[in-house]
């Protein structure tokens, strides 16, 4: 799973229970965009994002999966309209 870490102890800077919301909103995020939450193409992008939005306060698994989900799209959007990098 993408979502990893130093869990619960002197390195981590997050709880076990911080953890689980994570995993559980990155999976839920996966899910919404049909994605394997195991990895894949943009797994540790849609994980960092999750990771993201969790500091900047969202706690709620619903929300934070959906927000994480719409930030991917809206990247994935914009990817496909750039022009590729040469």
């Amino acid at each position: 799973m993408p979502i990893r870490g130093g869990y619960p102890g002197p390195e981590s800077a997050y709880t076990s229970e911080d953890w689980r919301i994570m995993q559980t909103a990155y999976r839920k995020s996966a899910a919404l965009l049909d994605r394997n939450p195991a990895g894949g193409k943009d797994a540790d992008r849609l994980a960092r994002e999750v990771m993201r939005l969790y500091n900047l306060g969202y706690r709620d698994i619903e929300a934070l999966a959906f927000a994480a989900a719409n930030v991917e799209n809206n990247r994935r959007e914009q990817d496909r309209k750039s022009p590729a990098s040469v």
